[in-house]
């Protein structure tokens, strides 16, 4: 499945795309935030700091989940084609 195809020489994995908008989540949790940020967002969520970075990776990495739909994957099809020969 193809996650980002326009403007790029080749499709760009679904998965891919999935696991470096998680990546960049963490990234900035833990180098752009500042702590007392970091726990105001975790207890709004009832959740230890820890626990609330883990949610919101886990959260930005699904973010566009729907794109596994066939309904999303038909609108390029040479993107299907190339992925998946």
């Amino acid at each position: 499945m193809w996650g980002k195809s326009r403007g790029l020489v080749s499709p760009y994995p679904l998965i891919c795309h999935l696991l470096d908008t998680a990546a960049m989540a963490a990234t900035l949790w833990d180098q752009y935030l500042s702590p007392g940020v970091k726990h105001v967002i975790a207890t709004s969520m009832g959740m230890a700091d820890d626990e609330a970075r883990r949610a919101i990776t886990f959260w930005a990495g699904l973010h566009d989940i729907g794109k596994c739909m066939a309904c999303f994957q038909v609108m390029d099809p040479d993107a299907w084609k190339l992925l998946n020969g």
